[in-house]
């Protein structure tokens, strides 16, 4: 009984952490006036807070918009890179090859290792969202989505809302 009470409280107090993460992540986005503002806040909180090697955010949407160093402008939902993991689930968790994590974030991977992909959808907006780690254990298909679907849901809605508004810069 006692291990499976560690368990548990171990297990609360990891969400507790991730629920925060997500909430100030939330925030963050919520406070964007500018697609420049979303690609720092993918930099700044999805690398940094929760300890991601790569965020990159690719989007479709037919008012094009430049893109920034994490937010992607991609012409057609075609060109959005390794979307039909998503198809299923709208969700991916797991290892992936060096090739399709430089199909991701570039030359900067030098090896195998894994990601989370959300697929973004929202009005005429469609996407996905890559979290990746060069460790490949970190993103498995047996991980909680909770959080993640959440960061996806609440990312599409505010990418529709400034790519519609002047292209959003």
């Amino acid at each position: 009984m006692r291990r499976r009470l560690t368990h548990l409280v171990g297990a609360a107090n990891n969400n507790d952490t991730l629920f925060e993460k997500t909430r100030r992540f939330t925030l963050q986005i919520l406070d964007c006036e500018s697609l420049d503002a979303i690609d720092g806040v993918l930099a700044d909180t999805l690398i940094d807070d929760f300890a991601a090697d790569y965020a990159r955010c690719f989007v479709s949407h037919p008012c094009a918009f430049e893109s920034g160093r994490h937010l992607i402008y991609a012409s057609s939902a075609a060109e959005l890179p390794l979307l039909h993991l998503t198809q299923t689930t709208s969700l991916s968790c797991g290892m992936l090859r060096t090739d399709e994590l430089q199909t991701l974030f570039g030359d900067v991977v030098s090896g195998d290792g894994s990601a989370g992909l959300v697929r973004l959808k929202h009005g005429d907006l469609i996407g996905v969202l890559a979290i990746g780690s060069n460790d490949p254990t970190r993103f498995s298909p047996d991980m909680g989505t909770l959080f993640i679907r959440y960061i996806g849901d609440v990312l599409s809605r505010v990418l529709a809302r400034l790519v519609t508004r002047d292209g959003g810069r």
